[in-house]
């Protein structure tokens, strides 16, 4: 998942990018950082390419406090199975998901394997 709380879709072994638009998350913000957002975004027309504007938004949510990063970010990566498990369980799938040693696109088999394992197969 990226920074907009929507799942990648991997094509070609690339996930694709978020959708153009205000981010889900942007009620979430300080009311400065919404400003900002909103600016970034004003000029976007539907159909129109948003590379730039994605590259704002990034560079935005990557200088806000760590708090507030981890506060739009939090429960983004949990499928609604996985919030009912046993923290502990919880815990092994984010441990997959932190993991930089494992590939991006190696993580779903990952979290198949550990589904299957917790038996949470329902999950993913």
């Amino acid at each position: 998942m990226d920074v907009w709380g929507q799942s990648y879709h991997v094509v070609f072994g690339h996930p694709s990018p978020p959708p153009c638009g205000l981010p889900p998350f942007t009620d979430d913000l300080p009311k400065d950082a919404q400003e900002k957002l909103k600016e970034i975004w004003k000029d976007y027309k539907e159909g129109e390419k948003c590379y730039n504007e994605h590259g704002l938004t990034r560079e935005l949510i990557d200088s806000l406090p760590k708090d507030v990063r981890q506060k739009i970010h939090r429960g983004l990566f949990v499928p609604p199975v996985l919030k009912k498990a046993p923290k502990d369980v919880q815990d092994q799938f984010n441990e997959i998901l932190k993991n930089k040693a494992i590939p991006f696109d190696q993580k779903p088999a990952k979290m198949h394997e550990l589904a299957q394992k917790v038996r949470l197969s329902r999950c993913f």
